[in-house]
């Protein structure tokens, strides 16, 4: 958030004026007569979904790595859906903080259940 307040030259307290005018417009609109959510959707979406995603996974990977929890080699326990059409012995494709991990679905988990696999991080 600073970073993004910083390169439109807002200040924190700017920011929560803004915040708090929409708020006051809301609350006065009450029947969104003016299209005010569809607004702030609008605004607050963002265009390339995926670079979004691709800095707050870099961001949470960075943090985990600074409070020494997530290093090279070292490995999470997950949880897992098993999605629909897919059962025991099949490899499944999961994503998880912008990294791709290939795992077998265990003997006796069919869709709709969920199970927790040890993912190694790289």
């Amino acid at each position: 958030l600073q970073t993004i307040l910083h390169s439109l030259d807002m200040t924190e307290d700017s920011f929560h004026e803004l915040c708090g005018y929409i708020q006051e417009i809301e609350e006065n609109l009450g029947d969104d007569s003016e299209n005010l959510y569809g607004y702030i959707k609008a605004i607050t979406s963002s265009e390339e979904y995926e670079s979004f995603l691709q800095l707050m996974f870099g961001e949470v990977q960075r943090q985990q790595q600074e409070a020494g929890a997530c290093m090279e080699g070292q490995t999470q326990e997950i949880q897992v859906l098993v999605p629909e059409g897919m059962g025991p012995g099949q490899l499944l494709a999961v994503d998880y903080l912008g990294q791709r991990y290939e795992l077998y679905i265990p003997e006796g988990y069919v869709a709709g259940m969920s199970f927790f696999a040890n993912i190694a991080h790289h």
